[in-house]
């Protein structure tokens, strides 16, 4: 994992390579299963990696929100540290992907999220809902991810993302 960042922090051209070599699957799953400092190089190399768009549409197919989310929440010192910085990284990729792939109407809902303040001394949110694919199902996924975004706690089923 520390390589990995090495080389990703090189150039754009790394970047892609590890991404389309799995490389950012295989840090992602670092995060759940390796030791602290593992997940330490797996989060720096994540936040490298995230630098570079190919390589970021790789990592948030691979789950890295998600996974990035509790090493953020319940993370400590420098594995916390870089787990965050990498999650805002790919936070700023989805938004901007939800924006664009929504067309005009979004770009308001987009401003809107600027003004939720942060989910910090919260009570837990839940989510429970049937998914069809359809335009609620869209809707309920933008709300989780925006609650997500903020660091609002939720409940929701493991498939939910």
């Amino acid at each position: 994992a520390e390589q990995l960042g090495t080389w990703a922090a090189v150039s754009d051209e790394n970047r892609v390579a590890i991404s389309r070599e799995d490389g950012a699957e295989a840090l992602v799953a670092l995060l759940v299963t390796g030791s602290d400092d593992a997940k330490l190089h797996a989060a720096r190399a994540l936040r490298n990696l995230a630098n570079n768009c190919e390589a970021k549409e790789v990592i948030l197919k691979a789950g890295g929100v998600t996974t990035l989310e509790p090493v953020v929440r319940h993370g400590k010192g420098k594995v916390k540290e870089a787990a965050d910085e990498a999650l805002k990284l790919l936070s700023q990729e989805q938004e901007t992907q939800s924006i664009q792939a929504a067309g005009h109407g979004r770009i308001a809902e987009g401003r809107a999220r600027d003004t939720i303040p942060t989910g910090e001394g919260t009570r837990v949110a839940m989510f429970s809902a049937r998914f069809d694919g359809g335009p609620i199902e869209q809707k309920i996924r933008t709300v989780f991810q925006i609650l997500c975004d903020r660091k609002y706690d939720r409940i929701h089923c493991a498939d939910f993302l």
